[in-house]
């Protein structure tokens, strides 16, 4: 079954239009997994949650290569519409 991560994203890692962020690298301190679903809320040290967030499913997780340290893992997303409760593409 599908897990929802609630992540903190910095303003500097923020894309300029929601649908942009199309992959994210993470500490796999969560266990993620394929078909998870990451409320991406953008945060800063200054001002706390800037009320923009988006919802994206991990549709493939990436670890283990030379390029990745090791414990983090890299994600592909689609953005996540739980009203249809599909991937919009």
């Amino acid at each position: 079954m599908s897990k929802v991560h609630e992540l903190k994203v910095w303003p500097e890692f923020w894309p300029a239009e929601n649908n942009d962020k199309l992959f994210e690298l993470r500490k796999n301190d969560r266990d993620f997994r394929l078909g998870d679903i990451l409320r991406l809320r953008e945060w800063s040290y200054s001002d706390g949650y800037t009320g923009r967030e988006s919802l994206k499913r991990v549709t493939f997780i990436v670890s283990g290569l030379p390029w990745i340290a090791d414990g983090f893992v890299c994600m592909g997303l689609q953005t996540f519409n739980p009203e249809i409760n599909t991937v919009e593409t």
